[in-house]
């Protein structure tokens, strides 16, 4: 299970922290705390990566191999 939870820094409190626990149980977890602009940045970079890379495939700029030529060109190194 994911959960995303979007608050404000001034929202942080027992109630939260509390429902988390509830939610996970005893489930290891992670938290990762970023600022909600430097999460929305990346994805806008990873998705410019992204239709870049579908772009360059549309025009033949990239070659993209089945499992078995990928092999035979890796064995050839």
């Amino acid at each position: 299970m994911e959960t995303i939870y979007r608050l404000k820094a001034s929202e942080l409190n027992m109630q939260f922290i509390d429902s988390v626990k509830q939610l996970f149980k005893d489930e290891e977890i992670v938290l990762s705390i970023v600022p909600a602009h430097k999460s929305s940045e990346k994805k806008v970079k990873y998705a410019t990566r992204l239709l870049d890379s579908i772009k360059r495939i549309e025009e033949g700029k990239v070659k993209i191999l089945s499992g078995k030529e990928f092999e035979e060109l890796t064995a050839m190194v």
